[in-house]
């Protein structure tokens, strides 16, 4: 009969056990010393080997002839326990099995000692699923058994078990397997069944496993099922796998980069239609966000010293490196906000992926949307980097008719408005003054604006409409004028112009007034 990988491949013993060794050592020290305690509570996330650690130690404590604190596999006891024909070992779902009936039934059979084995051990995985009632009748039991029975918990939510059931079990924190050690154990599992695999492709389902050694093996499963030939190179497990080409992705992180909507979305939209699973596109675009803040925040790192750490193929590097180069860690922040939260709504509401990722896409390409601290941030970075702006498109309304001229009529001459050039100095400081008051939206617009000085009254010509929209607002207007005496050491005023309506002095170049 045909067993899945991660069944066939489940450690017999504690030395199989991979990246816990912080549980096996302990528990095969025990095991040494006869100091086997009544109860055990394994918690961890799902894959990290509560409920092989709960078998190996139930063969163990039973085991005929134990190999220093692991079982040797070869006694009646072990082959029993492995052929799963034992009465004494018994494994309860908590989930299916969580009433206090089940939990009754367990306290009316550890008054009688086992049949074949030297303890009777409960196995109860998901035990955070039993009901308040469940617990309350567990609680004697647990925590003076016969001598005879073990009880094994196993839990991923902790924080689900009640203080009385915590008090009464030995706890073992199973910690996510790091990446090299999945890396080791699959091509370990290649090896003995004849699978070639490349060490990108071992890379990707180490990354996509996220710390979970099941998930690994049942990846490369899935892989060595869609292979005729037992041959699995990178691009047949992308492919099978739903992950997007990571050129596809670094092309369009790097359009919403520059604040090309139209080109972003079009590589969204030929992934959606190429059947990408969009959520798993969303976190291949925050580990590039990772990768990226990475290489930008250990300037000169390479990628040996980067090792497993490194989320994406390793012949993307120096693409990576060029594209962190011109991306301000700013950016980048927001960027990863952004894309955490598109990935929390996709796992609330699975009906819409489509939409949620192609607001991130836009929210990515003009951060003008969004009115976060984080998108002020990367605005205020992109202005002092010299990175133009990325703002909304703005739709050009209908031109107005023209009116028909009476005749004989005197041209009407226009009155100027211009006030006097005699420059503005203390910018820097102005400018400083708006920072420092946490006025970093206005900031960003009021550092592109043009400025005179009339007396004690400032005036402000914004180079575009939405510019004066904002500055003229009278919430903005506040922090202007208290900006502007701040910066010339008297009580001024603030007049801002509308542009095309009052003409801004040309002879005060931008970069003299900073």
């Amino acid at each position: 009969m045909y067993k899945a990988l991660y069944r066939k491949w489940r450690p017999a013993a504690f030395d199989e056990v991979c990246g816990q060794e912080h549980v096996t050592t302990v528990l095969r020290n025990q095991v040494i010393s006869n100091t086997v305690s009544h109860a055990y509570l394994f918690c961890g996330t799902h894959g990290t080997g509560k409920t092989t650690c709960a078998k190996v130690l139930a063969k163990a404590v039973n085991c005929l002839a134990p190999e220093n604190g692991s079982p040797c596999g070869k006694c009646s006891a072990c082959i029993e326990i492995d052929s799963g024909t034992s009465t004494d070992v018994l494994e309860i779902d908590a989930a299916s099995n969580n009433g206090v009936d089940g939990i009754r039934s367990i306290r009316d059979e550890v008054v009688y000692p086992p049949s074949t084995l030297k303890k009777r051990v409960y196995i109860i995985d998901e035990v955070h699923m039993l009901t308040d009632s469940a617990n309350n009748a567990l609680l004697k039991t647990l925590e003076e058994p016969p001598e005879y029975v073990l009880f094994i918990l196993a839990t991923t939510e902790l924080q689900k078990i009640p203080a009385t059931i915590l008090s009464r079990c030995q706890r073992f924190e199973f910690r996510r397997i790091d990446a090299d050690v999945i890396s080791d154990r699959v091509r370990h599992v290649c090896a003995n069944e004849n699978i070639e695999i490349d060490d990108e492709a071992v890379n990707l389902i180490a990354r996509l496993s996220d710390g979970a050694m099941r998930d690994a093996l049942s990846l490369l499963e899935s892989c060595t099922a869609s292979s005729k030939t037992n041959i699995i190179d990178y691009a047949s497990a992308e492919k099978q796998l739903g992950v997007a080409n990571n050129e596809e992705v670094v092309s369009l992180l790097q359009f919403a980069a520059e604040g090309n909507v139209s080109s972003a979305m079009d590589v969204l939209d030929r992934l959606y239609k190429g059947s990408r699973d969009l959520a798993t596109l969303i976190d291949q675009l925050t580990y590039l966000t990772r990768d990226l803040l990475v290489i930008q925040s250990l300037p000169g790192i390479t990628l040996n010293r980067l090792g497993s750490s490194f989320c994406f193929s390793h012949s993307m590097f120096d693409s990576l490196t060029a594209l962190a180069e011109t991306t301000t860690k700013e950016t980048l922040v927001y960027f990863f906000d952004v894309l955490s939260e598109a990935r929390s709504r996709m796992g609330l509401s699975a009906h819409n992926k489509r939409l949620v990722a192609e607001m991130a896409v836009i929210k990515l390409s003009q951060p003008s949307f969004s009115d976060g601290i984080d998108a002020l941030r990367a605005r205020v970075a992109a202005l002092e980097a010299g990175i133009p702006l990325r703002s909304a498109p703005t739709v050009q309304a209908d031109k107005p008719k023209e009116t028909v001229k009476k005749e004989n009529a005197p041209p009407q001459k226009k009155e100027s408005t211009k006030p006097s050039k005699k420059g503005f100095s203390a910018k820097a400081e102005f400018l400083d003054a708006l920072v420092k008051r946490g006025a970093g939206s206005i900031y960003a617009f009021a550092s592109t604006c043009t400025y005179s000085l009339e007396d004690t009254t400032l005036h402000i010509y914004p180079d575009n409409a939405i510019g004066y929209s904002v500055l003229s607002a009278e919430s903005a207007l506040s922090f202007l004028t208290d900006a502007a005496s701040i910066a010339i050491k008297a009580n001024a005023a603030v007049s801002v112009h509308e542009p095309n309506g009052v003409e801004a002095p040309t002879e005060i170049p931008l970069d003299d007034l900073m």
